[in-house]
């Protein structure tokens, strides 16, 4: 993985108040301790950047007022009834959203359909001591694609409606809405990004049963659990609220044996090497997590073998992930005018192959031709973006 591809990539990972944060929660002892006292410093007024959720703190709160009463850690008298507030009301809500799941889960086996449950709910029943220390705020769900109507079907009859799709660029394949408000997504393939490509028949084998809700269950098996979790946090705005981190952290931390050999062998089969890498990287240099040495020279050595076009898909879903234009990601992007100059050329011109296999552009003179108006696209979504008016026709938005 060359420097400048390490470098922008890093607009991913977290912000050094978020780490300290995210030590505070996680770490134990004399570590967490120092870690909330750094945060403390760095947030100014706690109770105020909890409240106004800066840097995706407020989704943490449970579990870092677990952290702080295992830690024995210093709390204002005037934030404590806080905290536990904030704890009590998603002990609360967590029993009411794991009874949701089990209906959702009831109505598709009632159907036979095979499901495997993804990230929040997984995660809180199989890698958390406390299901209520990992907030959740949808039910994703896994299907085949042969199965995705029947799915819909049986949660519309299970009183669930159809839910308006987001119009960014990553979709989910189906979205239904419960009377209580909580979304359930209905997913055909592992990663929303379709460049990386984990078929379900390769992680059904290795999936595992857990009881959710009262219901039967497969989840992904903890390796799997582990790369679909730092996929996702690639390219989704949702790795804001920093849930993705803790999540492979307490992945790590129930299951030592993870299969390091696995997870580098599906990371090059899914084409996810370079963000694997990179936050890798992070969880054993910023977090402590244990991750074998050995295990991330494999992974950055093979980074850095990546093809160009890993490396533009990569770069694209870290600025689809910030929610920003180019110009803000930019400005984010550390290593100074070389590095950013690098990104912006990528981002406009990037390789052959990436035109041709994610945005589907065959023949060499339409290939040349989105070259050559790539410049005027960016600039009309940069128009766009800030209100400008403009009626000049171009081929769509650049990718």
């Amino acid at each position: 993985m060359s420097t400048r591809v390490a470098t922008a990539l890093t607009v991913i990972l977290p912000s050094r108040e978020q780490t300290w944060l995210l030590r505070a929660s996680l770490q134990h002892g004399d570590a967490g301790r120092e870690a909330w006292r750094v945060w403390r410093e760095l947030a100014g007024n706690a109770k105020t950047a909890m409240a106004e959720d800066r840097g995706g703190v407020k989704r943490l709160l449970p579990l870092l007022y677990s952290a702080l009463r295992r830690n024995g850690a210093e709390v204002d008298a005037a934030l404590l009834p806080y905290l536990k507030t904030v704890h009590a009301r998603e002990q609360i809500r967590t029993a009411t959203y794991l009874r949701i799941c089990g209906e959702v889960l009831g109505a598709l086996e009632r159907e036979g359909i095979p499901t495997i449950v993804l990230r929040g709910a997984a995660a809180a029943v199989t890698a958390y001591d406390d299901p209520a220390l990992r907030h959740c705020h949808d039910i994703s769900l896994l299907v085949s694609s042969e199965d995705l109507p029947r799915a819909a079907i049986a949660l519309r009859g299970n009183g669930l409606t159809s839910a308006m799709r987001d119009p960014g660029t990553f979709t989910t394949d189906f979205e239904l809405r419960h009377e209580s408000t909580l979304m359930v997504e209905l997913h055909t393939q592992l990663f929303e990004v379709p460049f990386y490509d984990l078929p379900i028949a390769d992680v059904m084998p290795r999936t595992r049963h857990v009881s959710i809700g009262g219901k039967p269950a497969r989840v992904l098996s903890p390796t799997d659990a582990f790369l679909h979790a730092c996929g996702h946090a690639s390219y989704s705005p949702s790795r804001q609220t920093l849930r993705w981190v803790c999540d492979v952290w307490h992945i790590l931390r129930r299951h030592p044996e993870l299969d390091w050999d696995l997870l580098i062998q599906t990371a090059r089969r899914s084409r996810l090497g370079l963000p694997v890498a990179v936050t890798l990287r992070y969880l054993a240099e910023e977090l402590g997590a244990p991750v074998p040495g050995v295990v991330l020279k494999r992974v950055v050595r093979d980074a850095a073998r990546a093809p160009a076009v890993e490396r533009d898909v990569a770069l694209r879903g870290a600025r689809m992930g910030s929610g920003q234009g180019p110009s803000a990601l930019l400005r984010r992007i550390p290593g100074g005018w070389r590095v950013r100059a690098w990104v912006a050329l990528c981002l406009l011109f990037p390789s052959r192959q990436y035109i041709r296999e994610v945005m589907g552009v065959r023949g060499s003179f339409r290939l040349w031709a989105q070259y050559a108006l790539r410049p005027f696209d960016y600039l009309r979504e940069r128009r766009a973006r800030h209100g400008w008016a403009t009626q000049t026709p171009m081929s769509g938005t650049a990718s």
